[in-house]
């Protein structure tokens, strides 16, 4: 099974609503080298969580045949919920251990969905070799807002 790198990067930060962009970046061997993708947004009108989930969606889209998946991100947020609380949220019919309904679902759902067919492992990081690329890509997208 082929294995993937996805970088993850968002430029909002804190728990405010605001305007930014995300970047995220795929990676992986080929028969001819290292082979990457990479993908700036501008998001408006969302949450730091909500940025880098739907960065973390757009990624997930480009993955066309079933592959081993390393998740990078600064998230705590996202990183936690995808390895601990998506299987357990899908049985609990999208609801929280407290019967109320899990914050950004549709995402949530989305991201359940497209991550169905593959393995993955979820790793917090800020200190891969791609992080002050996608940092520098995505706050000169973020200017333009």
């Amino acid at each position: 099974m082929k294995e993937v790198h996805i970088y993850l990067y968002s430029t909002i930060k804190g728990c405010r609503i605001s305007n930014g962009a995300y970047t995220y970046v795929l990676e992986t061997a080929t028969s001819k080298g290292d082979a990457t993708i990479s993908k700036t947004e501008i998001v408006e009108n969302v949450t730091s969580h909500k940025s880098v989930l739907l960065a973390l969606i757009a990624a997930l889209r480009r993955i066309r045949q079933t592959s081993c998946l390393v998740i990078y991100t600064d998230s705590n947020y996202v990183a936690f919920n995808v390895r601990d609380s998506l299987v357990r949220w899908k049985k609990n019919g999208w609801k929280t251990a407290r019967g109320e309904p899990v914050k950004n679902q549709e995402e949530w759902q989305e991201i359940a969905r497209l991550l169905q067919p593959h393995s993955f492992e979820v790793i917090i990081s800020s200190g891969h070799s791609y992080y002050q690329w996608m940092k520098t890509e995505s706050e000169k997208a973020a200017e333009c807002i």
